[in-house]
């Protein structure tokens, strides 16, 4: 398994992962499910990319998992769920703090759905506030998490 940036030509690939990890995601009806799924394109996860900077790990010269870091935040983490449980989401994590220190950044946050708060709090993440977002159908239930950065 390796960490590297994200290439544009891993877009597609990263978008098969989300749409097979958003369904179970807790915290979501079906409206935010259908509208992350809908968002949640290769040209919107380029995008996300070109605001901040992404990792993926590769197994067997496939994308398994990704996370990106914009503007001191943790977007888009996701592994495939036939590799999760073996580190990926860890050494993903580990690349974006990594980053995050370089860049010099003394906290870094995450929405974390509330099936990844477990994971979070694995890396050093904090829970901080539960927070229900709601717009017209849409309802997301997320917990708003941060980890300080030591140097």
């Amino acid at each position: 398994m390796t960490v590297r940036p994200f290439r544009n030509g891993d877009a597609s690939r990263c978008v098969e992962i989300i749409h097979a990890c958003v369904p179970s995601m807790e915290g979501l009806n079906a409206a935010a499910v259908r509208f992350v799924l809908d968002e949640s394109t290769p040209e919107d996860v380029i995008s996300d990319v070109n605001e901040g900077l992404a990792y993926v790990d590769i197994l067997d010269d496939q994308v398994v998992g990704l996370g990106m870091l914009v503007e001191g935040e943790i977007k888009r983490m996701y592994v495939d769920p036939a590799y999760q449980g073996r580190g990926i989401g860890s050494r993903i994590m580990s690349a974006l703090l990594d980053a995050a220190r370089e860049q010099g950044l003394r906290h870094v946050r995450v929405e974390a759905s509330l099936n990844g708060i477990s994971f979070y709090e694995r890396q050093g993440f904090v829970q901080q506030e539960l927070e229900i977002f709601r717009q017209g159908e849409v309802e997301f239930r997320y917990m708003h998490m941060l980890i300080t950065l030591e140097d």
